[in-house]
């Protein structure tokens, strides 16, 4: 599915969120090229009204003199959208200033850019989800090989000073880029990527609502240098990431019991799309759970000038096989078949792995 059309830009660094009215919206950044030094790079947006069939057109969000990028977003429980900006004020890494802006009417009109300044300088915040009982929570990690979390008590109007989780000079011991999801109960579980190729993915855990944490290497290597998208439904982890090199968006899901004792015994992954062969100019997958057991993944893919905004299907909970075990319970119905958005009710659908077809249950 493409979310964006070639324009000759560099369309990158996707995130997808749903907003209170069930609208999707997909934040990325727009430039000329790979960096942090592109002062043409700004924020924009797209909206989606029928789940992820059909998007508006661009929206800027964030432009001015620096270089503006966006790493994350998330909705509140009070259905606030926060988006995560990172400007780099001058060159370089040491220069980098992020921030957030946010939204009480699902995207209609947004606030200013509020800076989140604390001493570790992170290279990259978010994104974010909600932890029942205490607050937001977003990933950091900075150039110095630190990595941990921020919080927000007050529905995203003010953060914590950095609480961190790994700190190493060596980086091939830090996971950097992590998504995170609440399992219940008190814990939470984060994925993070390594910054040396062919390393295993990284398994972050919480017992007692993100006060403490365990890191673990998992069995995941089929993937460079870049994060996990990470769905937690009923049970079962679902993360999609891209395999840079390769031109693959893979998918794995497990059980949540099993991994959660043992962090290499994740199960093979399944190619979902592909794309670009590029190793820079492809990757960051970003997920969210529309409805039910429908979920849809956005990256971007292409060349080191052109890059587009992709997404695609997937289902959460249970395996492909596991659901279309025979023809007798549904209906395959082609995706181009649209339904009036303010009828159609997408509780009763699904997706298949291609996104060809929904599945309605008879």
């Amino acid at each position: 599915m493409d979310i964006t059309q070639p324009d000759e830009t560099y369309n990158s660094w996707p995130v997808i969120i749903k907003a209170k009215n069930n609208d999707l919206l997909v934040f990325y950044s727009k430039g000329l090229y790979h960096g942090t030094t592109d002062t043409t790079r700004k924020v924009v947006y797209k909206r989606s009204t029928d789940y992820g069939v059909t998007w508006s057109e661009e929206t800027t969000l964030s432009d001015d003199e620096y270089d503006n990028s966006v790493f994350g977003a998330g909705v509140t429980s009070s259905g606030a959208i926060i988006v995560v900006i990172r400007k780099n004020l001058y060159a370089g890494e040491t220069s980098l200033d992020n921030g957030v802006i946010r939204s009480i009417d699902n995207g209609a009109t947004w606030s200013e850019y509020s800076s989140i300044s604390f001493e570790v300088n992170p290279v990259m915040i978010g994104p974010m989800i909600n932890v029942p009982g205490k607050g937001l929570m977003m990933g950091w990690h900075n150039a110095t090989w630190s990595s941990g979390v921020i919080w927000s008590y007050d529905d995203g109007l003010t953060w914590s000073a950095p609480q961190v989780i790994a700190s190493n000079t060596d980086n091939a011991y830090v996971p950097v880029e992590t998504r995170f999801a609440y399992l219940g109960f008190g814990k939470i579980i984060g994925i993070g990527r390594t910054q040396i190729n062919g390393n295993p993915l990284f398994q972050l855990q919480s017992e007692d609502y993100g006060q403490t944490w365990k890191v673990y290497n998992t069995n995941i290597t089929d993937q460079i240098i870049t994060p996990a998208a990470i769905v937690f439904d009923n049970g079962v982890i679902d993360i999609c990431y891209y395999h840079r090199g390769e031109g693959a968006l893979r998918h794995r899901k497990a059980d949540i019991e099993k991994i959660w004792y043992d962090s290499q015994s994740w199960p093979e992954s399944e190619i979902i799309a592909e794309g670009s062969l590029s190793i820079a100019d492809a990757g960051y997958a970003h997920s969210v759970q529309i409805t039910n057991n429908l979920c849809m993944c956005v990256y971007y893919s292409g060349d080191s000038t052109n890059t587009g905004i992709y997404g695609t299907y997937f289902l959460s909970g249970l395996t492909q096989d596991e659901f279309i075990t025979s023809t007798s319970f549904c209906t395959i119905l082609p995706l181009n078949l649209m339904w009036n958005p303010n009828t159609f009710n997408p509780s009763a659908f699904h997706a298949n792995k291609d996104s060809a077809f929904y599945i309605k249950i008879n």
